[in-house]
């Protein structure tokens, strides 16, 4: 049994059918493409958002930098190295001053030093004779034989630079007869260095 023949007629109303239909689907797909992309591809969007982000933060800082003239920079500079020397020169007044106080302080007691000294900075060899408060006798042996006395000692002092005394310190009795024995000796002679302790030798 052979079917029944389709018109032509309803032919034409299908394929009408069919491009409306597809029509209403392209106008869909293309009104909403972002959001599709997005749907299948979420890394995407992150990923340029970032790239913005980072992009916007580099060129503010670019911007900042740029906005600082050399002037600025070379000002800073300038006062950073005033601040340095202010500091420096500081540390060196208070170091002067010190200095100075100290040698305030000391300058009498170098002043008597080189005085004490003055002839012993002159002198070529000083000869030193340990010698006892018992010992008169051997030092006037000493007197007559080989050592000068007198304006010959102090000649030999001045002239060859040799200066010749008799070692002594004091008794244990300071000021007592041994020491007056030996200040009146001193006196006659003047070939006598006292010297400020016990003394302890007795030959």
């Amino acid at each position: 049994m052979r079917g029944k023949s389709v018109s032509g007629k309803a032919i034409f109303v299908l394929c009408f059918a069919c491009f409306l239909a597809g029509s209403l689907f392209t106008s869909r797909t293309w009104t909403q493409p972002s959001s599709t992309r997005e749907a299948h591809f979420p890394i995407i969007p992150n990923h340029v958002n970032r790239r913005e982000a980072v992009t916007q933060n580099c060129e503010h800082k670019r911007k900042l930098v740029e906005g600082k003239s050399g002037d600025d920079l070379i000002m800073g500079e300038v006062t950073k190295t005033h601040q340095a020397i202010k500091s420096l020169s500081r540390t060196i007044s208070t170091l002067e001053m010190e200095l100075a106080s100290r040698t305030t302080q000391r300058g009498g007691q170098f002043s008597l030093e080189r005085a004490s000294n003055h002839s012993l900075q002159k002198a070529f060899v000083v000869i030193g004779i340990n010698t006892a408060f018992s010992s008169k006798k051997r030092r006037d042996s000493v007197r007559e034989t080989w050592m000068p006395t007198g304006d010959n000692l102090k000649k030999l002092e001045k002239e060859k630079g040799i200066v010749i005394r008799f070692v002594i310190g004091h008794s244990a009795t300071k000021g007592g007869l041994l020491d007056k024995a030996i200040d009146a000796e001193d006196e006659e002679h003047k070939d006598f260095l006292r010297l400020n302790h016990v003394e302890g030798y007795h030959r």
